[in-house]
């Protein structure tokens, strides 16, 4: 967070180009501004026995090896644009999805956030076991100027994870970051719609570390 928040300033604005002609600059809210605004709202979840689900705060109390293991592992907290320093260093609020060893749920993990906040940052963590299974339906219908939303998914050897995303942001910036590393055998379906804002970014990216 330290290391973000110290490249913040020296990083510059974001800006897409498409084409030769159109042009998108995202004025990020300064820090001073994000601090006073940011929401501490979390997604109402709903969750099957045998899988955890916790804050990141409780889970640094019972499962920091899993936190240290495999969050920090991502280029989420690698502060190689504004947006990511922006994230790494104020996001207030994460959610670790843990599946066991070989738990298979029929039941669907449901993440639900709704309301309005002014600015709202959040991540999702979620780590699959060898050999488990388990579907996540992430909704999101926050009126939020602006918002930035990052998952990460290990999925274990021969697991099994359907990630099912539904965006329907009412207005503002939302910039939406999906990253997954897959082991051998192991299978990952992403769906993702998204709807509505003023502007919106979407990348999802997979890494396959395993045969099969």
């Amino acid at each position: 967070r330290l290391n973000s928040f110290q490249k913040l300033h020296e990083l510059p604005q974001l800006t897409f180009k498409y084409g030769s002609k159109i042009f998108f600059e995202t004025n990020l809210p300064d820090v001073a501004a994000l601090r006073a605004s940011l929401s501490q709202t979390h997604s109402v979840v709903t969750a099957p026995p045998g899988v955890s689900v916790l804050s990141f705060q409780e889970a640094a109390q019972t499962h920091e090896h899993l936190l240290k293991d495999f969050l920090l592992s991502f280029d989420t907290y690698d502060p190689s644009t504004r947006l990511a320093a922006l994230h790494a260093a104020l996001c207030p609020s994460g959610t670790l999805i843990f599946v066991p060893a070989h738990v298979r749920v029929e039941q669907p993990i449901i993440l639900d956030c709704a309301g309005q906040d002014d600015v709202h940052l959040d991540h999702v963590l979620v780590i699959a076991e060898e050999g488990s299974s388990i579907t996540i339906v992430d909704l999101n219908s926050l009126n939020a100027s602006f918002r930035s939303h990052t998952v990460n998914i290990i999925v274990g050897d021969h697991a099994h994870i359907e990630y099912h995303s539904l965006h329907v942001p009412q207005q503002g910036q939302s910039f939406l970051r999906r990253q997954a590393r897959v082991g051998a055998h192991g299978t990952l379906h992403w769906t993702s719609a998204l709807f509505g804002g003023s502007f919106s970014q979407s990348i999802t990216m997979t890494d396959l570390i395993g045969e099969g």
